[in-house]
């Protein structure tokens, strides 16, 4: 599916902001694992959570959506399933969660996926060995067998961190104990002490005595909680670039704001308030761009880092740009495609981008090539110029977030889809 966003007039309703994407799959996971109902606030409503939800009532989770919240009445610290076949629905960070938990017990289960998601999940095989499981590929489907055993182990420190917390989650509910230690560079230390903090909340205790070291201790048991998903600090940041349509004086409140755990996204809201927007009691008001540098410090906000460079009233440096990481690298060359099509000036150097800005004076179609942090960045991007852009393959944002359209639609952004 295709997107033709208009540019955004003048806008005086509040901007939204959304739950940690990531959060709320860790809450939601461990709610449904624990002893008693679990109230969640500040939810986001995405295909990819729906898929989470699915899997957990699979293992016997009793979940109901009211509102903004979502009650989860769990299996009181044992898995069974009522089906032995999960479909990813292409989500596979759901997979990556509950494969170790689903692991708990001696039964095999089927994971249905696309191509893209199987591959990726069939990449971390080594990984899910080490711990005993077997992997097998068969007729478009991966089967898993045997018991997750808990165990001593040395892992990559820049893998799938979605892989990690499910090895987190499921292993204080085994037996015995296990150490996780993180080979350097780690890919997000922030992210790991975001999910003990979620755990801990479920009364589930990890010690973490050294940077790159984990201690798991088995025979734990998750308790119910109430649980406020901590606002997406990115989508934040996103989003308040639209405060630049207003006039100078005209500010916009911020709607259902919850940031209590502060980690390295605060380095990049730090970096917005000082040169983008301000920043008080919950209202932001634009502020002129004339920043000359800024630092990508958070996984997947270049295409975010990179607009704002492009509408920026002088040329900016991106630094700590590197690109030996998959995510960044991928992310690159998607919006160096772009940036080539829009012609703009840029150079790159070691880990450093030099952007000339920029202003869109005609309409373009650009591809996002599937990935929601380039749609979300371009759709920004989109609203600010002065004449459309469409965006090809919008329809990863649903699994990012399924209302994203939705509420720009409602702060009066004129948006046509093209089906296919």
């Amino acid at each position: 599916m295709k997107a033709k966003i208009y540019p955004l007039e003048q806008f005086n309703n509040d901007i939204p902001t959304y739950a940690d994407f990531f959060c709320l799959h860790l809450s939601i996971i461990c709610a449904s694992l624990a002893e008693g109902i679990t109230t969640i606030t500040n939810t986001t409503k995405s295909k990819s959570i729906d898929t989470t939800i699915k899997w957990c009532r699979n293992i016997g989770a009793n979940i109901k959506i009211v509102n903004d919240k979502i009650i989860v009445n769990g299996v009181n610290n044992t898995i069974k399933y009522n089906t032995s076949l999960f479909d990813c629905e292409n989500s596979d960070i759901t997979a990556k969660l509950m494969i170790p938990l689903l692991s708990l017990i001696p039964q095999p289960f089927g994971i249905k996926a696309s191509d893209e998601v199987l591959q990726s999940i069939l990449e971390n095989k080594e990984l899910y060995e080490k711990f005993n499981l077997s992997v097998y590929l068969e007729n478009k489907m991966i089967r898993f067998e045997k018991e997750l055993i808990p165990i001593e182990c040395e892992i990559d420190g820049d893998i799938d961190i979605s892989l990690v917390a499910g090895l987190l989650i499921a292993l204080p509910l085994t037996n015995n104990n296990s150490i996780i230690k993180l080979r350097a560079p780690i890919r997000s230390e922030a992210t790991y002490n975001l999910i003990l903090k979620v755990l801990k909340k479920f009364h589930v205790d990890i010690k973490h005595p050294a940077s790159m070291q984990y201690e798991i201790f088995g025979y734990q048991q998750y308790k119910h909680c109430k649980i406020k998903t901590e606002t997406s600090i990115l989508m934040l940041c996103n989003l308040s670039l639209l405060s630049q349509k207003n006039s100078n004086k005209k500010s916009n409140k911020i709607s259902n704001y919850q940031n209590n755990i502060k980690d390295e996204y605060d380095k990049l809201l730090d970096f917005f308030k000082k040169n983008v927007i301000y920043f008080s009691r919950k209202r932001i008001r634009k502020k002129e761009l004339c920043f000359q540098r800024v630092s990508l410090q958070v996984e997947n906000s270049l295409p975010l880092l990179m607009v704002l460079a492009l509408i920026n009233n002088n040329d900016c440096v991106i630094d700590k740009v590197d690109l030996s990481k998959p995510t960044i690298y991928l992310q690159y060359q998607i919006m160096k495609d772009i940036f080539d099509k829009f012609g703009v000036q840029y150079t790159i150097n070691e880990k450093e981008i030099m952007i000339h800005a920029l202003k869109i004076d005609k309409k373009y179609q650009v591809d996002c090539q599937n990935n929601p942090y380039v749609v979300i960045a371009l759709t920004m991007l989109a609203l600010l110029s002065k004449h459309p852009i469409i965006i090809k393959n919008v329809d990863c944002i649903y699994n990012y977030n399924q209302v994203f359209f939705d509420d720009l639609l409602a702060l009066n952004a004129k948006i046509e889809f093209i089906h296919n």
